[in-house]
Order: C-alpha cells, then sequence, then structure tokens
C-alpha cells in the first residue's frame, strides 16, 4: 500500500481495480485481497448488473464514499454508438423496462390475457415493478384489463391498442397530444412530418408514435 499511498499523496489520482469475491457481499468488503485497500482510499466503487438481471447493457454502480457529494447508487446504459448514458437511482429506467416489456409481451386479444406472475417469469423484472407499469398503462388506455384483482379473479391484461396489419391506426387522444398504433406499412409512410417521437416499442407489425393532435381529429 505505501508506494500507492506515496503517489495519491503527491497529488496523483490512484485507482485500484480488483474483482469481487464469488460470494459478493457490501460495498467494501466484497473485493478479494486484503481488506486495507478498501480502508485507505476515498471512494469504493461496486460495478454489478442491476437486480434480478434486467438488460444486459445497463449496470449499477455503487458507492462507498468519504463525501457526500457521491450517490450511493448510480444506474449507467451503455448505448450502441458506445456512450454511457447515466440514469440516476435507476427508478425512472427501471419503470421504462416494465412499460416495454409489457407492450412487447402482452397478446394482443382480450380472450388471451395474461396474469403479472406469468409476464415475470423468466423477464429478470420484479412482479412489484410489473404491476406498478401494467396500473400506469392502463390507467393511460394503453393495454387492456379483466377480473378484479382478487384472489381467485386475478388482473389479466392485453394489449388494447396493437392492431392486426389489416386494420386502421388506433388514436389515444389526451392533453393536447395523441398516440398513434400504425401498421408495418402506415409507419413508413404516415407520419413522418408529424411524428414527434416513435416510442421504443416496435414489432413486426407496426410503431406507436407521439404526436400533437390537430383540431377536429376523429378518434377510432
Amino acid at each position: 500500500m505505501a508506494p500507492l499511498q506515496m503517489a495519491a499523496g503527491s497529488g496523483l489520482a490512484v485507482v485500484v481495480a480488483r474483482h469481487e469475491r464469488k460470494s459478493g457481499g457490501d460495498v467494501g468488503d466484497s473485493g478479494r485481497g486484503s481488506s486495507a485497500f478498501a480502508g485507505a482510499v476515498d471512494i469504493v466503487l461496486a460495478l454489478r448488473r442491476a437486480e434480478g438481471g434486467g438488460l444486459p447493457n445497463v449496470r449499477v454502480i455503487h458507492a462507498l464514499s468519504r463525501f457526500d457529494e457521491t450517490p450511493d447508487r448510480l444506474t449507467i446504459e451503455l448505448s450502441e454508438d458506445g456512450r454511457y448514458t447515466s440514469h440516476g437511482d435507476g427508478e425512472a429506467l427501471g419503470s421504462r423496462m416494465a412499460r416495454d416489456y409489457l407492450l412487447k409481451a402482452l397478446p394482443d386479444a382480450e380472450g388471451d390475457a395474461m396474469r403479472i406472475d406469468e409476464l415475470a417469469d423468466g423477464s429478470g423484472m420484479s412482479k412489484a415493478k410489473l404491476h406498478s407499469a401494467a396500473k400506469e398503462l392502463h390507467s393511460e388506455g394503453l393495454i387492456g384489463r379483466l377480473g378484479d384483482g382478487v384472489k381467485g379473479s386475478p388482473y389479466g391484461y392485453w394489449n388494447s391498442i396493437r392492431q392486426d396489419s389489416t386494420s386502421k391506426g388506433r388514436r389515444i387522444e389526451s392533453g393536447g397530444m395523441r398516440m398513434v398504433w400504425r401498421t408495418a406499412a402506415e409507419a413508413e409512410t404516415d407520419g413522418k412530418a408529424s411524428r414527434l417521437l416513435r416510442t421504443p416499442l416496435s414489432a413486426p407489425d407496426g410503431a406507436l408514435d407521439i404526436e400533437p393532435a390537430g383540431e377536429g381529429v376523429t378518434l377510432d
């Protein structure tokens, strides 16, 4: 440790990289080798996958620091162009991931409605997170719901916005904006100039756009 402490004392920034023990543990105690490293540094960081697995390009930085300014937790996402994006404590990212997953995974037909426990299996997401996302999506009119939400009659959900390739795009209007589900053919030809956002939801049969709601818009 002495050479590293001498380097730090001369004004150099010293970074020590170590693997974590297979058994893991708390930040500061989980690194392999001597515990003297954690005791001598100003900041200990642990880079880990998100709880439950999460997306393969998302990691969580856990920190133990002498400085109040250092956040205890920081979620980062690696984009296709090699850039990292910070998502703070990850709550917003987790909610977005749960919403996107439900919109892609839910069946189109009410008769095929799925329960949250069925959707959670193999998703890497908690039932609580999916329940919260489903509640939001249902209140926004993006997914349908049946059942009473009690034992013996649990909620079942289906994607009420997605249409088959022969149907006309469904529109939901709110607060001067509208969401439009366009079939694959329509997505290539319609709404390019008017849409503000093509949402993360995408599927072989279409795409969901957000755009200004014009006067006199007829909802389908």
